[in-house]
């Protein structure tokens, strides 16, 4: 059981914490003055209209795809 509190502390809350403060405007300069604007969901709308990170998540699948079935043979 201790085991179990340790990894929920050392895995789980890092997650939960980062899901947390993904929807707050958090530069190196509202972090400085110790405030950071909450934004919502404008972090998310702008890494899904950037074209750069669909093209990096078509990278990655074509080779998850081409290792797995490279090794898998």
């Amino acid at each position: 059981m201790p085991a179990l509190i340790f990894m929920v502390a050392m895995i789980g809350f890092p997650i939960l914490y980062n899901f947390y403060i993904s929807f707050f405007d958090m530069t190196a300069q509202s972090v400085g003055m110790g405030h950071a604007e909450f934004i919502g969901l404008k972090n998310y709308e702008a890494i899904f209209s950037d074209p750069t990170m669909w093209k990096a998540i078509k990278n990655y699948i074509f080779y998850y795809d081409f290792l797995y079935l490279y090794f898998s043979l």
